[in-house]
């Protein structure tokens, strides 16, 4: 097991290096990454605009081995490099896991915030439930002197 380990982050440290991180291109690309995180964060309260990134987000992902293979088609336009394997690692690790990283804690925030939304709700239905019955039973120790003021 430990071999396994050692020799997976030997792997890892390889295709690190192997990365020509200067590149424009993957500049770019960590520029959209970040981007896109700060649209989804500053974005958090609009349910709709959330919507829309999620949607493209899962789109881009979706298509995500089909551009892959246009772009290990059409490397030389852009890269130095072909990084596009029939596997699809490299776009998987570059473009597909920080977009599914910002999906799931968009995600989460409108788990966090429906949560909210549930606990505010039921709050102002306990506070109308205890107001009516609080106007009920003041209104029938009401009732009897009223009936009685009607009798006099």
């Amino acid at each position: 097991m430990l071999r396994s380990l050692v020799g997976s982050e030997m792997c890892i440290r390889d295709s690190y290096h192997a990365v020509d991180w200067s590149e424009s291109w993957i500049i770019a690309l960590g520029c959209f990454h970040v981007c896109l995180a700060m649209t989804a964060g500053l974005t958090r309260n609009n349910l709709v605009a959330q919507g829309c990134i999620f949607l493209t987000i899962v789109g881009v992902v979706g298509l995500g081995e089909t551009m892959n293979s246009l772009a290990g088609t059409h490397w030389e336009k852009f890269a130095g490099q072909n990084y596009f394997d029939s596997h699809g690692v490299f776009w998987c690790t570059l473009v597909a896991l920080p977009m599914l990283l910002i999906a799931m804690a968009m995600a989460v925030n409108t788990v966090v915030s429906c949560g909210r939304l549930l606990v505010a709700v039921k709050v102002k239905q306990f506070k109308r439930e205890a107001r009516t019955r609080q106007k009920q039973s003041s209104g029938q120790s009401e009732e009897p002197e009223q009936s009685r003021k009607k009798q006099d």
